[in-house]
């Protein structure tokens, strides 16, 4: 899904800060798009969760891959955060998000692509 047709929806935002690459973060709210970045604030209370990057990085994808991208031992804690959302969105960046869920080696595989996109490899969720 585009950046703006996100706009107004729940999406599930996946953070892997560049420092720590083998933990991914996970925080679920409504987007907002400002034509630059994605904003994902997951209450009324906090503070948005930005995610900037080239329009590529910033596109959706739909929930119902989860099972093949996050591994067994923690698909229903992902499952849980990304409750109604409509799309998932994966960044590369500087840090951490505040209160995110934090989870290690999540992935069945993780890479980076052209544009500093991260490439998620699919999994069997049987195994």
């Amino acid at each position: 899904m585009k950046p703006e047709s996100l706009d107004g929806k729940r999406v599930l935002l996946i953070v892997i800060p560049r420092n720590t690459l083998q933990t991914a973060y996970f925080v679920a709210g409504i987007a907002s798009w400002t034509g630059d970045e994605l904003q994902v604030r997951s209450s009324s209370e906090a503070a948005p969760v930005v995610a900037k990057g080239a329009r590529v990085t910033l596109q959706g994808f739909d929930p119902a891959l989860l099972p093949r991208l996050i591994i067994p031992r923690y698909y229903h804690q992902v499952a849980d955060v990304a409750k109604g959302a409509v799309a998932c969105v994966v960044i590369f960046a500087p840090t951490a998000p505040v209160g995110a869920l934090a989870l290690r080696a999540p992935f069945f595989g993780l890479a980076s692509g052209k544009d500093d996109t991260v490439v998620l490899m699919q999994g069997d969720p049987g195994i």
